[in-house]
């Protein structure tokens, strides 16, 4: 997998987060899964970029499950009509899905109450470009 990331909002004026992935660190994290799978691969390169120089690949090996969770962490971003989050990957799969979670600052978990409340957000439909290799 090959992404690149961009979220937009609005609240108090515009606000927008971009990553072009231009770094040499890998910055998505490896969150839960259903399966179990081994990450084959998880870099930058400059390889399979679709703009810029660089982007973050990640190759895994899966077994039979229904999720793989990677996390990408972002600063606060106000929910809003105008929020909106793009990413490009490019797969050997499709049916890819973007996952969103809205953090309910002040509000507490009430299964872990030192942490804040969280609830998914719909899944957002992403385009996905099929490598013609594995």
């Amino acid at each position: 997998m090959a992404a690149g990331v961009s979220f937009f909002g609005w609240a108090q004026g515009q606000q927008i987060h971009r990553n072009g992935f231009e770094g040499r660190e890998p910055i998505w994290i490896k969150g839960s899964a259903d399966a179990n799978f081994r990450e084959i691969l998880h870099e930058t390169t400059d390889l399979t970029a679709r703009t810029g120089q660089r982007c973050e690949r990640i190759k895994i090996d899966a077994d039979q499950g229904s999720f793989i969770y990677y996390l990408y962490p972002t600063q606060r971003a106000p929910l809003t009509e105008d929020l909106s989050a793009r990413v490009w990957i490019r797969s050997s799969r499709p049916a890819l899905q973007l996952l969103g979670r809205l953090v309910l600052p002040q509000e507490r978990n009430p299964k872990k109450p030192d942490e804040p409340l969280t609830t998914p957000l719909a899944p957002i439909g992403v385009q996905v470009w099929l490598a013609t290799s594995r």
